[in-house]
Order: C-alpha cells, then structure tokens, then sequence
C-alpha cells in the first residue's frame, strides 16, 4: 500500500504531466536508457528543462532507473513507508537496526547509482533535508560519488540543480539543493567524525563491507540523530567484505532478513549489461567459479581452501554435544589478550574415543586477571565438579592441567594471588602446531559444543595474510584467539592415558556420584588391590549380578575378570 502523502503520489503525478511525459517514461520502461528516451523525444513537443519540472519538483526519479534497479527501489519505498507510519504512531518496530534498509549487492549492478537517486528525490521531496551519504573510503567520493550526481542531473533543469560546495566557513562538503536540503559527503577513512551532527533524515552508506567501524558509527553516531525525526532512515549498500566476521555479513545482513528490509542482487540481475559483456567481465576475473568472484559478483560467501586457516573445519561434522564420561582429563588453556581478546576453553579428553572435546570457550576485550580467574573457577567448578581423574596413587580432581600462552606476567598472578596453578604453552613451530589441530579435525577426533559460538566463528572464519605469517585481523573477531587456543589445546593435552581407576575405586565413584552412603571401611580399604575391594563391595552393596556356578564363576567373580 502506498503510504506517501497524495501530493507525491505517482499516479497523480502522471496524472498532471503532459502527454509526452508520459510517452518518454513509457520508452524508459520499454528498455531505452533515459538520455536514448529524451533525444529521440526533444524537439518542439519536448523540453526536459520546462516540461519535466513537475517529476523532478516532486522527487520522483524512478524513470531514471533499470527495471532491477526500480524493483529495490519500490521494495525501499514501501519498507520506509511502513516503518515511518509504525513511528509516527508509536508502534514499536522490531531489530536491531530497525531504521536501516539493506542492500547486498554484488559488483557491476549499479547499487551507487541507486543510492544516489534515492538521496536526489529525498532532497527535493521536503525542504531543509540533511542526508549524509557516506562511503567506505574518501576517494569514491570524486571518483564515483559525485560524476554519478552528474550524470544523474544532466536531465534535470537547470535552476533545480544543487550545487557542490566544498568546506568552506564552517560548512560541509556536500551538494546543497534549492530546497535547502543538503547532501552531506563524507569518506569515512580520512574524517569519521563528519559524520556527527545534531539531527539526520536520512543516511546512506556505500560498500559498508568495508567499513572497519560501522557497527559504532551505526549505533553511536547515525541512529542518535534520527531520534525525534519519525521518518529518518538509512539505506545501506555494499559488496560481502573481503574479511570473515565482519559486522556486515553477520549482523546487519542477518538482522535486515529478519526485518524484511534486505534486497539482494548480482551481476546477472543487471538488464543493461549484454551476455557477451557480462561473461567477459567474469571471465576476466577468473571465471564464475572463482572464490573472489563467487563473493563479489554473487554476494555468495565462501570459504576459500588456499586462504582459509582450518579448511578442514565442518559445522555439521565438528559441531555436536558430546556426552561427559565416568572418568576423564580436563584443561584449561587460555589465550592472554589487552588490545586482541582474552581467550579461554575448556577442554576434556575422552580416552576411550581418543578424542578432544571442546566444552566451553570464553573471551573478552580488556579483561582484567580478575575477572578471568573468576571465569576459569567458575567454569572448572560448574564443568567437572565431580569428574575425576585417577592419578599415581588415588583419585583426582579436575583439571589435570592449566595452559597458557606466554603471558609471564598473567601466569604469575593467576598463581600467586588466586591459586590457579597454571603452565606455559610451547610456542616453537607455530605451523607445526596448527598442522596437528587440523589433522585432528580431520579424523572427527576434534570436537566443539554448539555452545562454543566464538569458537565456532573462529575455527570457520580464520584467514591468512598475504604471506601466510599470521591470520588476518578481523573487526569482529580480532584476532581469532580462540583457534590458539584450539592449537595450545591439541599441542598440550596428554593423549594415550587413561584417566579410569582400577576396578574397586570406579566403583566407589559411581557409587558416590550416585548418593550412596560409604561405609568407613570401605573408605578405609586397600581399594587398589582388586580381590579385597570386591569383597568389601559385596558386602556393602551385594553383587550386580547372581554369579554363576563352575570354573568361570570362581575366575571372573561377581564382578568381572581378575
């Protein structure tokens, strides 16, 4: 439904335009471009600079765009509609940027020339509009911004033209309308706080996949000035970004799905470009099965085998509950972090499946020592409160061991002023290292609880740099410090053992786990030697079973085999 006020409306607007108004967006919608529709048109019974000022006058520049192009603009229309009437009536509007209009586009479809339509009716649809159209880097602006604005205007009457200004007393660089509206340009690389300002009708963002802050320009900057303005929106674009995790792809795009203020299209959806074009175009990139251009072109998001860290890591083979045995090591390994993460897992070794399970992570910016010999206590105690491991003499508590990366001053307090007792990791072979862990996952023998998110993110989204010497940092994840200490975790942990008692001790285990009384005796019985502790068993808790008469009865006894 239609939503705008009746003097914008479309069909009246037409309704008032002369004839070969009509006919010249007939022929845009027939496949000519517009400049194509207004030579064959321009003569005595057409002149754009007189007979298209009500179009123009009223914002309503659709014509100028391609039928791809027109559908997200009516789907952006119609969202931004909704969403201002939901505002305007105090109706709550669900998400996390409830404001923002997504637009996940892949390269050579013509997204900035979208946006920028979009800024050019808003600045002429009401008076003393502020738009802020910003983009990713500072040099789009004179390379594709503004010869973009050119072109756009080159039908449109002269006197209802805007006109740049640079900074100038004060001013913002931008396009400033007759209206009094102004387009505000801003790169964001070189001046992040042009951004900033008291009151925002609109903001739109080009290649914010490559924006290495838009979470908080979004949240911190953008989204306060539109606060009392019910019809404030944002509009942003970009191709997937180049690095894993980035706030882009995993919470924006997300985010604007379950909104239902996403658009999605690629170069296939482009209806100017010819076949012949469009293929020599790819294929010039390396083809249409090429990782970069799967991204760029496609909006397809994937993991590419010679860039990817751990290219062996599956969601849906690495990823399941696993269930806690009788008896088993434990460790936690930590990764030390100020400006990266603070990075902490919680491991356990399953002897009998010889295999790593990862059962908890944590990680966390800037956390002091304390907060972190918090954490470990807390998750040490909750985990593996009453698993056991049996050491030389006795059953033990868990964890059989604490890891570190070389953090001496960390290490250090965690053992003199919170008793964690805790070892420094090898950090020879790096390479090495990783090597083990992704021949682990490999084999299955490597697994990660689906509570694990952080982990899982990182396991799946690590790439390296260009020399392959450390990961590439992402704006998300850091530094994917919890892959350390997946590395630490394989490198360190003790495989081969195992962690069960002999067969007199499992049994008082279990019996304790399962709330029986323990008679003193039995706590006083020489456990380790099997024949008198089954006895003492008997006697305090009867046989498992009704042994069987004969020779094999008096060798395995009620309890097994000697």
């Amino acid at each position: 439904m239609n939503e705008y006020p009746a003097r914008y409306d479309p069909q009246r607007l037409l309704g008032e335009a002369p004839p070969f108004v009509a006919e010249f967006l007939e022929r845009i919608r027939a496949g000519e471009t517009p400049f194509a529709a207004a030579e064959s048109l321009e003569g005595e019974a057409f002149d754009p600079d007189e007979d298209m000022r009500v179009l123009w006058g009223a914002g309503r520049l659709d014509w100028l765009l391609n039928p791809s192009q027109a559908e997200v603009h009516a789907n952006y229309r119609a969202w931004e509609a909704k969403t201002t009437l939901a505002y305007r009536k105090g109706t709550p509007v669900p998400g996390k940027h409830p404001r923002a209009y997504v637009l996940d586009c892949g390269r050579r479809w013509g997204k900035d020339f979208l946006s920028c339509v979009i800024a050019d009716e808003d600045a002429r649809r009401k008076p003393n509009q502020l738009i802020v159209y910003f983009t990713a880097y500072s040099i789009d602006l004179a390379e594709i911004i503004l010869p973009l604005f050119e072109i756009i205007h080159r039908l449109c009457p002269e006197d209802m033209r805007p006109v740049y200004r640079g900074s100038h007393q004060g001013k913002r660089p931008g396009l400033y309308y007759p209206s009094g509206s102004i387009v505000r340009l801003v790169g964001t690389d070189k001046n992040p706080n042009g951004l900033r300002g008291r009151f925002l009708d609109k903001g739109i963002g080009s290649e914010c996949g490559f924006i290495d802050t838009l979470g908080r320009v979004v949240k911190t900057v953008l989204e306060p000035q539109m606060l009392t303005r019910p019809g404030a929106s944002m509009l942003l674009n970009s191709t997937p970004p180049d690095v894993p995790g980035h706030v882009w792809d995993v919470e924006f795009v997300p985010d604007a799905k379950d909104r239902d203020a996403y658009s999605i299209k690629t170069i296939d959806d482009n209806p100017m470009l010819t076949n012949f074009e469009r293929e020599q175009e790819l294929e010039s990139k390396g083809g249409r099965d090429d990782p970069d251009v799967r991204r760029e072109f496609f909006c397809i998001r994937t993991r590419d085998s010679e860039t990817v860290v751990i290219p062996e890591f599956d969601e849906e083979k690495h990823v399941r509950t696993w269930k806690t045995p009788d008896f088993a090591q434990t460790y936690t390994v930590l990764d030390p972090g100020i400006d990266d993460l603070c990075a902490v897992g919680f491991f356990l070794y399953d002897f009998l499946n010889d295999k790593i399970i990862l059962q908890r992570d944590w990680a966390k910016r800037n956390a002091p020592t304390s907060e972190v010999a918090e954490v470990i206590k807390h998750n040490e105690r909750d985990l593996w409160e009453n698993l056991k491991y049996q050491g030389p003499k006795s059953l033990n508590n868990n964890p059989y061991q604490r890891i570190s990366d070389v953090d001496k001053r960390m290490i250090l307090d965690l053992n003199s002023q919170h008793g964690l007792r805790v070892s420094q990791s090898r950090k020879d072979d790096k390479h090495a290292a990783l090597h083990a862990l992704r021949n682990m996952i490999k084999q299955g023998r490597f697994i990660v609880d689906p509570s694990c998110k952080t982990t899982i993110a990182h396991l799946r989204n690590a790439i390296w740099n260009k020399t392959r010497t450390s990961y590439v940092r992402s704006p998300l994840y850091s530094h994917f410090d919890m892959l350390d200490v997946c590395v630490y975790a394989v490198r360190g942990i003790t495989r081969g053992v195992d962690p069960s008692p002999p067969e007199g001790q499992r049994l008082i285990a279990q019996a304790i786990a399962a709330g029986k009384e323990i008679p003193a005796l039995l706590e006083r019985a020489d456990t380790g030697r099997r024949h008198k502790g089954r006895e003492i068993l008997e006697r305090a808790f009867g046989s498992r079973r009704t042994p069987s008469k004969g020779p094999s009865a008096r060798r395995s006894g009620a309890f097994g085999r000697r």
